[in-house]
């Protein structure tokens, strides 16, 4: 019989695998995403070229379908163990709802600290030690997606708005807007910005910002959270937002601010 307590330290390893009881399905286990979706049209570099807000959109609905699940009995076990530590591969928080204390997860363990870091990386696993602490990792087969595609180099129009007064139409806008897909709508017109938002009960909600903005009338849907995240990150009193067409992704940035820029994806509304 094992006896936790005769160990001086216990560590658990989890993967994908023990999230699926949450009804977060793995990639390539039983009953994955590849067994009903093809590969090739969501998760290779060759589907991004072709059309990357397909991509964003498959990603981004896992996404939220994620963050409604909750921990499963082997989340809670292991966060009943005292003491214990968790290194996971796994980025959906379940560990930590669970109540475990001592979750290491890849990009947390990097930290912020200036300290010597090991990386190696063989035909099949990549290993990084950082001080006493190995992370072994199985690779996968793909190219990561050229990220820079989707950041517009050059959009054809410009609107320029209050960072605040933006950000405060926006928060009002979001309350009626759908709570499962947070959609509002861009309607850009000659020094107005119109944000529109409804939900399934018929509620809708407009605000009116008076903004820098002399080019044609364009709609355009967003995910309002992803807006009001870009603008909390944004420094400065005022925003300017690129616009290529009502299809397009849209480029977030600050004068005040000139080396971060933020890239939001339209959505269908």
């Amino acid at each position: 019989m094992i006896r936790l307590p005769d160990f001086r330290r216990i560590v658990f390893f989890t993967g994908a695998g023990l999230s699926a009881e949450s009804g977060i399905p793995t990639y390539r286990g039983k009953g994955g995403l590849w067994a009903k979706y093809d590969y090739e049209d969501y998760a290779c570099q060759s589907a991004f070229d072709r059309d990357p807000a397909k991509v964003w959109d498959f990603h981004d609905e896992r996404r939220r379908r994620i963050g409604a699940c909750e921990p499963n009995e082997g989340h809670r076990i292991i966060a009943a163990v005292p003491g214990a530590t968790v290194v996971t591969q796994n980025i959906d928080g379940l560990h930590q709802r669970a109540g475990s204390k001592g979750v290491l997860e890849l990009q947390r363990i990097l930290g912020s600290e200036d300290q010597i870091l090991e990386v190696g990386i063989g035909s099949n696993h990549v290993r990084v030690q950082i001080g006493d602490i190995r992370f072994t990792s199985k690779l996968i087969d793909g190219r990561f997606p050229e990220y820079s595609r989707v950041i517009p180099s050059n959009p054809g129009f410009s609107v320029v708005a209050g960072r605040e007064e933006l950000r405060q139409a926006l928060q009002r806008a979001a309350i009626l807007s759908n709570e499962k897909y947070r959609g509002i709508r861009f309607a850009v017109k000659p020094a107005v910005l119109v944000i529109q938002s409804h939900n399934p009960e018929q509620e809708e909600a407009e605000e009116q910002l008076e903004v820098v903005y002399d080019g044609p009338e364009l709609d355009i849907g967003f995910n309002v959270n992803y807006l009001l995240d870009a603008l909390a990150a944004i420094e400065g009193p005022e925003v300017e937002i690129g616009l290529t067409d009502g299809n397009s992704s849209c480029l977030i940035h600050s004068s005040a601010d000139a080396g971060a820029r933020f890239v939001v994806m339209p959505m269908r509304l």
